[in-house]
């Protein structure tokens, strides 16, 4: 069985898909997670790479500083792990409007539970009701 990156490789290498930019690019991608390690793949976000330029975008200015400090060496380490010198430079920008916190998803309720919510809501004054039902339906959501 051929390995995945071979089998990448044989597709861009056809005569219909000779960008090799496209596969380094990935490849760049695909490593940089490995080269920083779990933590900083976390707080950070590859944005994009172009021209030998890798620009990652970071939560906070903190983490530019310090992070502009290692570039040299995050440099070396994607460029070890793609096999050439593909990253000739990383540029750390701050935040990014893409970047956001995975959200956990909604449970859905049952039917005692939303029974018991109608139960609480309706004991309720009718100006607090439709607030405390919405309330409780994200308490219980959340559990």
């Amino acid at each position: 069985m051929e390995k995945f990156n071979d089998t990448l490789s044989n597709y861009f290498n056809r005569e219909k898909h000779r960008d090799k930019d496209i596969l380094k690019r990935s490849m760049v991608c695909q490593a940089y997670p490995f080269a920083v390690g779990k933590i900083l793949a976390r707080t950070t976000k590859v944005l994009n790479f172009r021209y030998g330029t890798l620009i990652v975008a970071c939560r906070n200015s903190i983490y530019i500083v310090e992070l502009t400090r290692m570039k040299h060496e995050m440099i070396s380490k994607i460029n070890s792990i793609v096999g050439e010198k593909s990253v000739k430079d990383i540029r750390f920008v701050l935040g990014d409007r893409r970047y956001k916190k995975p959200q956990k998803k909604k449970k859905k309720l049952s039917k005692e539970q939303t029974e018991w919510i109608e139960k609480v809501a309706s004991a309720a004054p009718d100006c607090y009701r439709a607030e405390i039902r919405s309330m409780l339906i994200a308490c219980k959501e959340n559990e």
